[in-house]
């Protein structure tokens, strides 16, 4: 089992920075436009090697995922 904390992260924040990766690396001819998939986004997150989520506890009693891992977690 492999246990993660995320201190002061934002879901949201981690997929426009990868967005903006990946618009750097197309403008740069670095990265074909057409070859960008999930796959390709998934290079460019904060922890890609990170696998998809199979457990998610909310301490707080809260129902909602509250912008947390959201690409990790769909």
């Amino acid at each position: 089992m492999t246990l993660y904390f995320c201190v002061n992260y934002g879901g949201r924040a981690e997929i426009a920075d990868a967005a903006q990766a990946i618009a750097r690396d197309v403008a740069a001819g670095k990265l074909d436009p057409s070859k960008v998939n999930e796959k390709t986004v998934a290079k460019y997150m904060y922890y890609p090697d990170m696998p998809d989520v199979d457990l998610f506890v909310r301490p707080s009693g809260e129902q909602r995922t509250s912008n947390y891992l959201i690409w990790q977690s769909a």
